[in-house]
């Protein structure tokens, strides 16, 4: 029997975790087309239905769990930038009151940003600057987006 290369469209996220859940892809396709062909056409009896079952029971629990581990990616990923925001903010805020540097927000804010007193201070001076570039309802992402843009 002859193989044939295809390309078939899926969605990206779907084929990374297939190819992490399942050593040989192309090989669980290919069973999977011969078991649902079989099963159409009558030429499989109806005993090996518990095997497909099984199967597909299996790749549920696996696609749940992936669904929950992108979940919980997701979560910490925007926990991460709920921190990184209310910090930034936190200086930024003080800062535009006073055009001064509140020591003791700025030292959270080099631990949790991990950029250098320095850097952050120029970073406080380049938002004032640019308020009207970054628009009402920034975030930090904007700002060292923006930043970077314009050290480039």
């Amino acid at each position: 029997m002859t193989k044939e290369r295809v390309n078939i469209s899926i969605n990206k996220k779907l084929l990374q975790d297939a190819k992490k859940s399942i050593p040989n892809l192309s090989a669980f396709v290919e069973e999977c087309l011969e078991q649902y062909l079989g099963y159409a056409n009558g030429t499989y009896p109806i005993a090996n239905d518990q095997k497909i079952l099984d199967k597909i029971g299996k790749l549920q629990v696996e696609l749940f769990i992936s669904n929950q581990n992108y979940d919980l990616q997701e979560e910490q990923r925007k926990a991460e930038s709920h921190k990184l925001n209310s910090t930034w903010f936190q200086l930024w805020n003080d800062f535009k009151r006073r055009l001064t540097v509140n020591e003791r927000f700025m030292d959270e804010a080099v631990k949790v940003l991990g950029l250098d007193a320095v850097v952050l201070e120029d970073m406080l001076d380049f938002t004032y600057e640019n308020l009207d570039v970054l628009g009402v309802d920034f975030t930090w992402e904007d700002v060292c987006e923006l930043y970077e843009k314009e050290e480039k």
